[in-house]
């Protein structure tokens, strides 16, 4: 909940997930890592706890949950992201994590073939990490 230097949260964020990106994503041009690839369920959860250290001193009712979906739902709440990337977010998140729960279920990587749907999503979240300028993605 303590004031932060913006510049220096972005900066630290952006370095930390570019090195988790270049040793555990797994994607490539024909299939998408679940997790970590860009766009994935990582990039959703860095861009909120950036959100959470940015906003927190200010907005409180961000630090009430660390789940992926009340926070999206607090951070919108706030006036941190805007109602339509919120929704964005949350369609995201739920369908990437029911997919890699199914693979997680059927014993399989949750690396899987990139179809339109999954570009989609993974896009949006691209798109909305992108205007944040938090993760450099």
């Amino acid at each position: 909940a303590a004031p932060r230097d913006v510049a220096r949260v972005r900066e630290e964020i952006g370095t930390m997930r570019a090195r988790w990106r270049a040793e555990r994503d797994r994607s490539d041009a024909e299939r998408f890592d679940l997790k970590q690839g860009i766009g994935g369920l990582v990039d959703i959860e860095f861009l909120l706890q950036g959100i959470v250290l940015l906003h927190a001193a200010t907005k409180p009712a961000l630090l009430a949950s660390g789940s992926t979906p009340m926070l999206i739902a607090a951070a919108a709440e706030a006036g941190v992201l805007g109602d339509e990337d919120a929704n964005a977010l949350a369609e995201a998140h739920a369908t990437l994590l029911a997919r890699a729960i199914a693979c997680t279920l059927d014993g399989r990587s949750r690396i899987t073939a990139l179809d339109a749907g999954l570009e989609r999503q993974a896009g949006a979240v691209r798109r909305i990490v992108r205007a944040s300028g938090l993760l450099g993605a």
